[in-house]
């Protein structure tokens, strides 16, 4: 299986091979030209896909096989490539994974504060019921009389609140790293999406993202040339989103009955109001690519919005819990011992 090529990767290797193109050289030459210059699974990539263009194969047949560019990659490509515009398909891919590269190392770096709250989490919650507790239940059971039997009371909540706070903070732990696997493995991307539309936290982050890659995916259709309808019909599987697709299926319909792309749109709420109204005098005005690029635009950057607003509400929940867990542990062990000083007195 081709190792597939990180977002940065495909921007570079989409605008080098649009500027090739527009410097007048064929699909073939091009991808033996970027080549020559490159390494490790691209270069394995592009041999390949030189090899298959060579073979009578087409540019989007020949990339597409090598397994190493992401699917929307591909069929954004071949729906370019249908009605002659490889070149503007490629510069619009290039932007396009420009800025997923740029908002993919955002989020890794507004995520590492709470990923390492998560870890910090874990090891104190270890630290208090492994070795902690026990050094106190050591000196409450040596004890006799009414007092001990109090204490071991509130050294078994102590040990029950700080296993069960443990394990909660465990299975997050869990869920993140199967959800960061999952999102590697082909097969499973399809179910790890589905979940994550229905979550109330982040399915308004994913339909955006799904928004904007359609919204993008009709710019360059249209601005190839294509009719409204027939752009609508490639862009739609160009989503990846499964209730976004459904809708969309629906403004197919309408525009069967005689409306245009954007009044179907509007009447189905695609958009924000809004946002809608603004394609309908896009529309009007014979400047629908531009409108369609520009919300395009604005859905990315909704969705960043809405996946950052979630990071930040996650770390103050994060520091809540730790917080009256650790109090709660640490309370439970002092009362005894506050009631021993009290009886000492």
């Amino acid at each position: 299986m081709a190792t597939k090529l990180t977002a940065r990767a495909v921007s570079i290797l989409c605008e080098e091979l649009a500027m090739l193109l527009a410097g007048g050289a064929g699909g073939a030459e091009a991808l033996h030209l970027v080549a020559e210059d490159a390494a490790g699974p691209l270069k394995a990539a592009l041999e390949q896909a030189a090899k298959s263009m060579d073979e009578g194969r087409d540019l989007a047949g020949a990339l597409t096989d090598t397994g190493a560019l992401p699917d929307y990659a591909c069929r954004l490509l071949e729906a370019g490539q249908n009605v002659g515009r490889t070149q503007e398909s490629l510069e619009a891919l290039a932007v396009y994974y420009d800025k997923q590269d740029a908002l993919a190392i955002r989020l890794k770096n507004a995520l590492i504060y709470p990923v390492a709250l998560l870890l910090f989490m874990c090891l104190i919650l270890l630290v208090l019921v492994k070795w902690v507790l026990p050094v106190f239940e050591g000196v409450y059971a040596s004890l006799s009389g009414s007092l001990a039997g109090s204490s071991y009371q509130y050294i078994t909540l102590a040990g029950w609140v700080g296993w069960v706070s443990l394990t909660l903070v465990g299975l997050f732990c869990l869920l993140l790293l199967g959800g960061a696997a999952a999102s590697r493995v082909k097969a499973l991307r399809p179910g790890l999406i589905k979940i994550l539309e229905k979550l109330p936290g982040t399915g308004p982050a994913v339909r955006h993202l799904a928004l904007a890659r359609c919204s993008g995916a009709l710019h360059t259709l249209i601005a190839s040339g294509l009719r409204e309808d027939e752009a609508l019909r490639q862009a739609r599987p160009l989503s990846g989103h499964g209730p976004l697709e459904e809708i969309l299926a629906d403004c197919e319909k309408d525009m069967e009955a005689g409306e245009s792309l954007a009044q179907a749109f509007y009447a189905h709420r695609i958009f924000e109001p809004l946002y809608g109204r603004m394609l309908l005098s896009g529309s009007r005005a014979g400047r629908m690519e531009d409108t369609l690029r520009r919300l395009a635009d604005v859905s990315a950057r909704d969705a960043e919005e809405k996946i950052y607003a979630l990071v930040d509400g996650v770390e103050p929940l994060l520091t809540g819990f730790l917080t009256l867990s650790v109090g709660a542990v640490l309370l439970s062990v002092m009362l005894p011992l506050a009631g021993i000083l009290a009886a000492i007195g």
